[in-house]
C-alpha cells in the first residue's frame, strides 16, 4: 500500500471524477462509493483478456490537499489464468494454441 499527499485546492471528489473518466473504457471499469468526504476508486478489468485485476484507490482530505493512498494491486486472477491453462494442456495439449495470450 502506496500514500501520498497532494497539496492544494483540490478535493477527493475532483480527484475521483478525473479517476472515473480516465479508467472507464471497453476493458476497464472505475467506480466509486463513499460519501463527500472519504471515497473510494475501484478501477477493474471488464474482460478475460490478460486475466481479471482490480487495484483500489483510497481518497481523503487532510488540512492542505488530499491524501490519495493506493491498494496492492490484485494479481489473482491472472494467476488463475495460468494455471487453468496448464491443467488444460495436461489434458490436451493442442489447448495452448486456443489459450496462447494467456501463456504469453
Amino acid at each position: 500500500m502506496e500514500q501520498r499527499t497532494y497539496h492544494g485546492k483540490v478535493t477527493p471528489r475532483d480527484i475521483a471524477d478525473v479517476l472515473v473518466s480516465r479508467f472507464t473504457s471497453d476493458d476497464l471499469s472505475a467506480v466509486t462509493t463513499g460519501d463527500g468526504e472519504k471515497i473510494i476508486v475501484n478501477i477493474r478489468s471488464v474482460g478475460y483478456q490478460g486475466g481479471r485485476t482490480a487495484l483500489a484507490v483510497g481518497l481523503s482530505p487532510v488540512s492542505d490537499g488530499v491524501m490519495v493512498t493506493v491498494g496492492d494491486h490484485n494479481l489473482l486472477g491472472v494467476a488463475a489464468d495460468l494455471v487453468q491453462t496448464g491443467l488444460g494442456a495436461l489434458r490436451n495439449p493442442l489447448v495452448l494454441i486456443g489459450e496462447i495470450d494467456d501463456v504469453a
